[in-house]
């Protein structure tokens, strides 16, 4: 099966654990959508 995700600085985390890679996909994009929850205090 091919797996058409787009490749990310958390791809080579799914060798490891698919969980954690998904985790660092959503991090990734969270912060593109929504740069205001990533600002630091």
């Amino acid at each position: 099966m091919i797996d058409i995700r787009p490749q990310s600085n958390f791809t080579p985390l799914k060798e490891l654990d698919e969980q954690l890679e998904r985790l660092g996909l959503l991090a990734e994009r969270y912060f593109a959508d929504d740069p205001k929850t990533n600002q630091r205090r």
